[in-house]
């Protein structure tokens, strides 16, 4: 159980090592929620997401709907991959300021069944949408995950195989999903998977450990097909 963690980890996939770049890693954020509270503000756990779509200066995100059911109320600040989370780096004056400095995230559409949301936020810097692949990822495909699971890094990217399609219960509901190898935890929610072609091929929604010793044992993700079949549904929230 533990080794089995371990080289979820640590393993590393040449090839799709190569191939993401900065371009690759642009399109991956994180967001974090925060809540006024008798006048003083606190920050949550980051959440993953990445950018699917670009329209002028608006970008549009796909992530789990749960970490959004899990902090309603918030105000969600959007970091793309080079700005630092405040416990990386402090920024020199008050986390207040720090954050007004940060675009807000507009919640666009939400999918209890499929756990996946939509959320935009506009911005001038020059970050690349990644394209939705056409076709599920099979059993034994190279896949890569980028995220920032909860205490091991921003934009950790991890390695691993896809192990099989399915139909499971995930909190009460049944959906289409498949899993992979590739390390995730609290923090990588929302986070995308990727296969040999730099092509979006899942979105992270869950993990599952061993009994007893809580150790990784694999990820859940949403599938490509089923992530372009939400696309489709969706009506953008107007001005």
């Amino acid at each position: 159980m533990f080794i089995n963690e371990h080289l979820a980890l640590t393993r590393v996939d040449s090839e799709l090592s190569e191939k993401i770049d900065d371009k690759i890693m642009s399109a991956n954020i994180i967001f974090i929620p925060a809540y006024v509270n008798e006048n003083q503000t606190e920050y949550g756990i980051s959440a993953s997401g990445v950018i699917f779509q670009k329209e002028g200066n608006t970008y549009y995100i796909l992530t789990a709907n749960h970490t959004l059911e899990a902090t309603k109320g918030a105000t969600y600040y959007i970091l793309d991959y080079t700005q630092k989370a405040p416990n990386e780096e402090f920024p020199g004056y008050g986390l207040t300021e720090y954050f007004k400095k940060l675009p807000t995230a507009r919640i666009e559409y939400q999918n209890d069944d499929y756990d996946i949301a939509i959320l935009s936020f506009e911005s001038e810097a020059d970050l690349t949408p990644l394209e939705i692949a056409t076709e599920n990822a099979q059993s034994g495909d190279r896949i890569a995950v980028i995220s920032s699971p909860e205490g091991y890094g921003r934009n950790r990217i991890t390695y691993g195989k896809v192990l099989k399609n399915s139909n499971v219960q995930v909190e009460g509901a049944k959906r289409e999903v498949f899993s992979h190898t590739a390390f995730i935890y609290d923090g990588s929610s929302g986070s995308v998977v990727l296969n040999e072609d730099m092509k979006i091929v899942g979105i992270n929604i869950a993990s599952s450990e061993f009994p007893l010793f809580g150790k990784f044992r694999n990820s859940i993700a949403v599938p490509a097909e089923r992530l372009r079949d939400i696309v489709k549904e969706i009506t953008y929230s107007e001005e």
